[in-house]
């Protein structure tokens, strides 16, 4: 098991002080890791030895905080630094969230001091997604996030209005495509080069502000710099937040994987085995960089030249943070927990492959109702096949169907936890 290792935060933006027991860190550390995957900056200690410096740096570093975060153990009260850094944070009415790691009985004078302050007792919340979900809405976290969140808006604005007059002379000659309910999908030309691409721009001004590429100026850099560069993506050459518009490369010849199945053009395994190989490369890149495509349906992976290529990015955001739920409409296709509302992360994507393997292959999983868990007793989204027969098949057919009930776990830590796991088990089967 690798050793999770949190970065703490350091710059001039607003943080939140952690203040743990390092005898606790194996518990802490992950949770740790999984709010900086939020996007929540933190500062913690790194189990620093104490003396004169370690107490200058935790005092600045706790009177320049937002907030403390403390989680609380029975090492955490046998530790005077711990209650130090707790008092220090009081005297300087900072706002608190404590988490319980344990069930403990606190001290007379702490449980005093403590019993008003907001706290989530971790050991007894039902799942991890229950925890995280509890975590975000604590009154400080949620009002930082969204307070970030206008200024992205601003800030990518400011540079969109900067850019408005350039940016509405580039694209020329447009033909439409689809009129849809909330885009318009177009090709045009580009006024300095010529080349035809492909624009889809947002119609409906609600659904603009859900979509995190027109929002998060980060986001969008990143989108546009690994699309461009890795295979298994349609590359993203511009993303203007003033029109609401996202251009694309322009795949002339390319076909959605559902035309593709509907018109029965693919009957080779090995070239359908190809496209989610190709679909996993392109979710391996973004998956690197801490972003998950969101939507991976048929129809939003392309067949170009014979290869697998991911398109469609409204749904596209940074790992751990909540889907756009305006826009799901094929639950068929998506993993149990956007069924469920949940918070998602590149988890998500590796269900979502496991799907798209089974219908291009096997064709093993049950057609998936919305309220199936209800009916069945099972989970809601939960996956059933069927594999009576499975015993008969050839030894590639066994493991591609080992690999599909891997991917489409309901759990997501059953699952293959990257895309590149789920590929390399894929190059194995023998074709």
């Amino acid at each position: 098991m690798n050793q999770i290792s949190p970065v703490p935060y350091e710059g001039n933006k607003s943080y939140l002080f952690i203040s743990y027991a390092h005898m606790d860190k194996d518990a802490v550390y992950p949770i740790l890791d999984r709010m900086a995957q939020m996007g929540l900056r933190i500062w913690f200690d790194e189990a620093i030895i104490p003396g004169t410096e370690w107490d200058d740096s935790i005092a600045r570093h706790v009177k320049e905080s937002d907030a403390l975060i403390a989680f609380i153990s029975a090492n955490y009260i046998a530790s005077e630094n711990c209650r130090d850094e707790l008092k220090y944070a009081r005297d300087l009415k900072k706002e608190f969230l404590l988490i319980y790691l344990e069930d403990v009985v606190l001290p007379d004078g702490m449980a005093m001091r403590m019993s008003r302050l907001q706290a989530i007792h971790q050991y007894s919340v039902s799942s991890q997604e229950a925890f995280f979900a509890k975590l975000m809405k604590c009154g400080f976290i949620s009002r930082n996030k969204d307070e970030e969140k206008k200024q992205e808006h601003r800030f990518y604005e400011q540079e969109q209005e900067h850019n408005t007059v350039q940016r509405e002379k580039k694209y020329i000659d447009r033909t439409l495509l689809l009129k849809g309910e909330y885009n318009n999908i177009e090709t045009a030309k580009e006024s300095d080069t010529g080349k035809t691409v492909l624009v889809k721009t947002c119609l409906n001004e609600y659904y603009k502000n859900q979509i995190p590429y027109l929002y998060n100026e980060i986001l969008a850099q990143k989108l546009i710099e690994t699309t461009r560069a890795f295979p298994g993506l349609c590359p993203v050459l511009d993303i203007n937040r003033q029109e609401g518009m996202l251009v694309m490369e322009y795949l002339q010849d390319g076909r959605t994987v559902g035309e593709v199945m509907a018109n029965r053009i693919l009957r080779n395994k090995i070239s359908c085995i190809g496209i989610v190989k190709d679909v996993l490369l392109g979710l391996s890149a973004l998956h690197d960089q801490d972003i998950y495509h969101g939507d991976l349906s048929p129809d939003n992976v392309m067949v170009s030249d014979g290869k697998g290529i991911l398109i469609d990015y409204d749904m596209t955001g940074f790992n751990n943070k909540d889907y756009c739920e305006v826009t799901v409409t094929q639950k068929e296709y998506q993993s149990p927990e956007k069924w469920k509302g949940q918070i998602i992360d590149y988890r998500s994507d590796i269900f979502e492959a496991g799907i798209l393997l089974d219908l291009l292959t096997i064709k093993v999983i049950r057609k998936r109702e919305p309220f199936q868990g209800i009916i069945t007793g099972k989970d809601i989204g939960e996956v059933q096949y069927e594999d009576s027969w499975i015993i008969y098949k050839a030894e590639w057919y066994k493991r591609i169907f080992e690999i599909v009930k891997k991917a489409t776990a309901t759990k997501p830590e059953d699952r293959y936890q990257k895309a590149s796991e789920m590929l390399h088990d894929l190059e194995m089967v023998d074709q």
